[in-house]
């Protein structure tokens, strides 16, 4: 037995799962009271978790953030029943479950948290349940561009192939397409499919097409110069290719074979056309007797819609 006298009784260690009663009681062993006894009471360990929202969606920029979230705590991967959290932006988009139990049957709990489906973005977590979740949502989507290559000054059925690359933010996406309606199963259009509406960040993409081989607008292909023009309308681009065709003049004389009007027959003019790879233009000029017989036809296309170089000639009509 203890010697009689006044004891200090104080709980060093507590049990597993439960907070440590640092409340110390004294005990008094006297001749009449020998024994003492002392009750310490311990309460459960309890434990808080804390989330965090982060939006990844260039500060809303497409205006679908929802205006309000669910998150879920789960014990040990099963969802506890009334712990949900709705986090919105008068919440700041954080909050915290309390008072939880912090250990099960002597175990810990292993806490982790799931948040309700928020249409048009994906969710990532990171963090721990001691120093607290972040859920991160992004914006996600997806686009497709399409392109179509037009052509100017040159039947499409007599254009080159095009190679047409597609640019991200400025930056080459994938590999270039080729473009040749003259081919087998080719075409002069394609779809890019599948692309990210997105950075990771959530910024909107912007797309850009380009055709390959353009310098400060001009492109060289087939034998021929083109001048390139690209314009948008929404996600469709349309590359305009215009065939530059110099213009070139023809030139003659008529000249009068019949000693200087001998016989008086003479007409006062005659008229002469113009002849494109040997059929008619609808060009002609009328040439006066009295003059030197010279004449010019200008303004004339060096190459027809096939890309191939005219051949001119004139023809004389209604020969007296």
């Amino acid at each position: 037995p203890l010697p009689l006298g006044t004891y200090r009784v104080s709980e060093v260690t507590a049990p597993t799962g439960y907070v440590l009663n640092a409340q110390a009681q004294d005990v008094t062993l006297t001749k009449d009271t020998a024994d003492g006894t002392v009750s310490l009471a311990n309460s459960l360990e309890r434990t808080t978790v804390k989330v965090a929202k982060t939006w990844s969606d260039n500060d809303n920029q497409d205006g679908k953030r929802p205006d309000s979230v669910t998150v879920r705590l789960l014990a040990d991967g099963e969802v506890v029943d009334n712990q949900t959290l709705t986090l919105n932006a008068e919440s700041e988009w954080k909050g915290s479950f309390s008072g939880l139990p912090k250990f099960k049957a002597g175990k810990e709990i292993a806490y982790t948290v799931s948040e309700d489906e928020v249409s048009g973005y994906s969710t990532a977590y990171s963090g721990t349940a001691a120093g607290g979740f972040t859920v991160t949502n992004t914006i996600t989507g997806k686009v497709s561009v399409a392109v179509t290559k037009a052509w100017a000054g040159i039947d499409a059925d007599a254009a080159p192939a095009v190679l047409v690359q597609l640019y991200a933010d400025g930056v080459a996406s994938g590999d270039p397409v080729t473009l040749d309606g003259n081919a087998e199963d080719g075409s002069w259009s394609h779809i890019f499919e599948g692309l990210d509406q997105y950075t990771a960040e959530g910024k909107a993409i912007a797309y850009t097409v380009a055709e390959q081989g353009v310098e400060n607008g001009k492109l060289s292909a087939g034998g021929h110069d083109y001048t390139v023009k690209v314009a948008q309308d929404g996600d469709s681009w349309t590359v305009t290719n215009t065939m530059e065709n110099p213009k070139t003049s023809v030139s003659g004389k008529k000249v009068w074979d019949d000693a200087d009007n001998q016989d008086g027959i003479r007409p006062d003019s005659v008229t002469v056309e113009l002849l494109a790879n040997g059929a008619a233009t609808g060009k002609t000029v009328e040439v006066p007797a009295d003059g030197d017989g010279s004449f010019t036809f200008t303004g004339l296309p060096n190459f027809d819609a096939k890309g191939i170089e005219i051949a001119y000639s004139v023809d004389e009509v209604g020969v007296p």
